[in-house]
């Protein structure tokens, strides 16, 4: 689930959180989701825009990503 994606990512996050400059934020988000497969993208992403706000996930045709309903409810539950 997320800790083995986080497992994956956990030292990109090191340096990924302190960076400042936007374009490369988001060159190298983008980079590293890249390297993942589709069903690991999101949480990814949720990954890096929780260590550096400054990322933005542009996922383009939204339309084909998908979430189950325990992922739903998981994301609703970390936003309160």
């Amino acid at each position: 689930m997320l800790d083995a994606v986080q497992d994956k990512v956990r030292i990109f996050l090191r340096g990924f959180a302190v960076m400042s400059d936007p374009v490369a934020v988001r060159e190298k988000g983008h980079a590293l989701i890249a390297k993942f497969p589709d069903d690991e993208i999101v949480k990814v992403a949720a990954l890096l825009t929780a260590h550096n706000p400054l990322f933005l996930p542009d996922f383009g045709n939204v339309a084909g990503l998908k979430a189950s309903q325990d992922q739903f409810m998981d994301w609703v539950m970390r936003l309160k």
